[in-house]
Parts: structure tokens; sequence; C-alpha cells
């Protein structure tokens, strides 16, 4: 349960939260970091999640439309994402997530079974739905 108040933090590769934790505005995060279960992150704050490889625990709550990086991994439990979020080539999802809002999927998207999704999703033109979930 760190409090990083308002100084942005420079963290390097695979930095991992092992609790949940108040982030700086303009925070920025490196390839690997991995976030608890948990973690909530402010809609009144900005948070750069391009880097690649990022891992987010079951729980976790975005309070506003992010992009994310290649290759994220969403761990087992809804995840809660608001409005339309942009997830790069190779994210991962776990069982069991669902979107109610309109999202945009990159190449190699992987979702766990019993994926739901609203009308109107965005995906790689050549997405393929091949029995991962759909």
């Amino acid at each position: 349960s760190q409090n990083f108040g308002s100084a942005t933090q420079t963290f390097g590769e695979g930095v991992k939260f092992q609790g949940t934790t108040d982030f700086a505005d303009g925070q920025e995060f490196a390839t690997g970091t991995a976030f608890a279960s948990g973690q909530a992150f402010d809609a009144n704050k900005d948070y750069d999640f391009d880097a690649y490889g990022m891992e987010f625990g079951a729980g976790t709550s975005f309070g506003r439309a992010e992009e994310f990086g290649r290759g994220a991994e969403f761990d087992d439990g809804a995840i809660d994402f608001y409005g339309t979020n942009t997830f790069g080539a190779g994210t991962k999802f776990a069982s069991g997530q669902g979107f109610d809002s309109i999202q945009v999927f990159g190449q190699g998207v992987e979702f766990g079974a019993g994926t739901e999704f609203a009308n109107g999703q965005t995906f790689a033109l050549d997405f393929d739905f091949d029995g991962s979930g759909m």
C-alpha cells in the first residue's frame, strides 16, 4: 500500500508491486511491470501503460480509457475497463473477461474462455477467431 504522492517516480524494468499503490499523475512504467490484484488507477490521473509485457492482477480497475502496449497480460478475474481502450498486439486476457463498451484489439490478442463482447468491437484486420474463447 505505497503512496507516491504527487512526485512522478522512475521505475525500471520488471518492477513488481505487491500491494495496491497510489501512483502520481503522469506516471510511466517500464517493460515487465507487474501490478498486484485489486490495483485501482485514478480517473483523474494520466498513466503510461505503453511498455511491453505489463501484467495486471485480478480485480484491477482503470478509471478511464487507456492504451496498453504489446504483450500485456490481464490475470484471472474481471478487470474494470472504462471507455474505449486500445490493446497492443499479443495481449492476453484470462477466462471470464467481459467488455461492455467498445474496445480496439491489436493483432494476436488472446481471449480466455467465456469472453463477452459489446457490439461494435474493433479487431485487427487479420484477427483469427479460432476457438480461443469466442
